[in-house]
């Protein structure tokens, strides 16, 4: 007989051994991935209204009963999941299907965090601007999204097999977790992020700090974004889309902060070509040197994407050679990462 809860052993299964964990399902995945999303929404709406100036210096706002709302229903649900299987013989540590036991520290965690925010604020008051991002109780709430949020990536990195051929099917909850935990990467480092300033176009722009703060949000961002493309190639020959996810819904999602949605067509047509570029090029590891142009040339699509939305939308400042050298900056991040993800492979097997 199903049960109601994915993820939750069957009434009639014991384990077999005190080792054992519950059997997991693309369900259960799939259920954990959009619960994550929700969350991830109610933190992107708290930060949206903090950058907007719609939060006075108190903790309870409708912004935080949002954020604190989605989170307790995914607590709940794996609170009843893993007390269920509890009572089927499980051990505690292993009472969530593999890969799973992290989220459920990291539902502790942000549980922890949250009262631990609140006491911040009664001591220190309340941040402005960048210290918000930087605050140590708003980092410990990110390290507990992150460990809930990465619980699907966790458990289909131990069921599909590595350099397999994995169909959206299979793929989609690992694709769309790693990209909700890369838009939060993103959140927590906008303060140095080109789709939320575009220093580019600004007025006073090409002082020389405000051209150090552009040129160093592009590299960081590239290093973010790059190691997340280049790691799930090297490891999977992915669906048609999945790179599209990975480079356009991080930088999409953070444009809300600053009002700059004109920079995502950019962003998308920039995932577009990444996806054209896989297609050609076949990289794998075992492919030195198609991997390395691949990790070379798509920094360069959307970066060269990025100022030509720029100057369409808010016209460029800068000059070519700032801009131009952004770009092979950007591509010389994606080329250093390439190599050192590819380097083992390289002096036994073949670099065509």
């Amino acid at each position: 007989m199903a049960t109601a809860i994915q993820g939750v052993a069957p009434r009639t299964a014991r384990p077999t051994t005190r080792e054992a964990f519950p059997p997991g399902s693309l369900r259960f995945d799939w259920i954990n991935t959009v619960l994550g999303a929700l969350w991830l929404i109610g933190i992107f709406i708290d930060g949206w209204a903090h950058n907007h100036d719609k939060v006075d210096n108190t903790f309870f706002t409708p912004w935080h009963a949002i954020l604190y709302s989605m989170f307790g229903v995914f607590g709940i649900f794996l609170t009843l999941t893993l007390t269920r299987n509890l009572t089927r013989g499980y051990m505690l540590t292993r009472a969530l299907p593999r890969g799973y036991s992290l989220s459920m520290l990291g539902i502790l965690i942000f549980a922890f965090a949250g009262v631990f925010d609140f006491a911040w604020h009664s001591l220190f008051g309340f941040e402005i601007d960048t210290e918000a991002l930087l605050s140590p109780a708003h980092l410990l709430l990110a390290l507990g999204f992150v460990l809930v949020m990465t619980g699907p990536v966790r458990s289909l990195v131990a069921r599909i097999p590595a350099h397999s051929s994995p169909n959206w099917r299979e793929f989609g909850p690992l694709t769309a977790s790693l990209t909700f935990t890369f838009a939060l990467f993103a959140f927590f480092t906008q303060f140095t992020h080109p789709f939320v300033y575009e220093i580019a176009a600004m007025k006073g722009g090409n002082s020389n700090i405000y051209q150090s703060l552009g040129v160093s949000a592009i590299l960081i961002q590239s290093a973010l974004t790059m190691g997340l493309v280049l790691w799930a190639v090297r490891r999977w020959r992915l669906p048609f889309g999945a790179l599209t996810l990975f480079i356009a819904v991080p930088s999409a999602m953070v444009t809300v902060f600053q009002d700059r949605m004109a920079l995502i067509p950019g962003a998308i047509a920039a995932g577009l070509i990444a996806e054209m570029l896989y297609l050609w090029l076949k990289p794998t590891a075992d492919r030195m040197g198609r991997f390395v142009l691949f990790g070379l040339l798509v920094p360069i699509a959307v970066y060269s994407l990025y100022f030509l939305t720029v100057q369409l939308t808010y016209r460029l400042g800068w000059s070519i050679h700032l801009w131009a050298g952004s770009i092979v900056m950007a591509a010389t991040v994606g080329l250093m990462l390439a190599f050192m993800l590819a380097w083992p492979h390289s002096d036994t097997q073949s670099t065509a």
